[in-house]
């Protein structure tokens, strides 16, 4: 399944110009309320950066996965909001397959608790040993208790991989 995502995105990847984003948040719609929050809270203490959620899919003749794809492609940062429904999801489990296929950054925001089986063998995989925020911890306000955590891994990822995040725009 996730191999055909990709192929239908691959002829799009030489017309999208990389890192017009910079972040690509992934996640399952039954977090959706409290993404919006956190999309909301990056926009306003962080306006610079630019942030991108299916939530801003366009209803026109482009399909799901081939809008998907170039958000992706375009993304610097691919931030992943683990849940249990995210790693049983189809969609979502294309959107990482993707992301890590053309070698993105991506952040993990553990928000329930799961142990390896739970993550699943290919979620599992990719993710391998990396370091993610336990976002768990504070189940009904993550994004708003978590969120200098946040912030900081995005901020320090992007100042370390691609520019110094700050409000002068000879940065960029």
């Amino acid at each position: 399944m996730a191999l055909n995502a990709i192929k239908t995105t691959t002829g799009i990847v030489n017309s999208i110009k990389s890192d017009d984003l910079d972040l690509f948040i992934s996640y399952q719609w039954c977090i959706q309320c409290d993404v919006a929050k956190l999309h909301e809270k990056l926009e306003v203490t962080s306006p610079r950066l630019r942030v991108w959620r299916d939530s801003a899919i366009k209803h026109n003749n482009e399909g799901l996965c081939e809008q998907l794809g170039k958000r992706i492609v375009a993304s610097k940062i691919f931030l992943c909001l683990l849940t249990k429904e995210y790693v049983k999801s189809n969609n979502c489990l294309k959107e990482i397959n993707f992301a890590a296929r053309l070698g993105k950054t991506i952040i993990y925001l553990m928000i329930e608790k799961m142990n390896a089986v739970e993550i699943g063998p290919i979620v599992g995989f990719i993710m391998g040993n990396s370091v993610y925020i336990h976002c768990y911890k504070h189940a009904k306000s993550w994004w708003q208790d978590d969120f200098e955590d946040i912030k900081k891994s995005l901020e320090d990822e992007l100042k370390v991989r691609f520019y110094s995040f700050s409000n002068n725009e000879s940065n960029r």
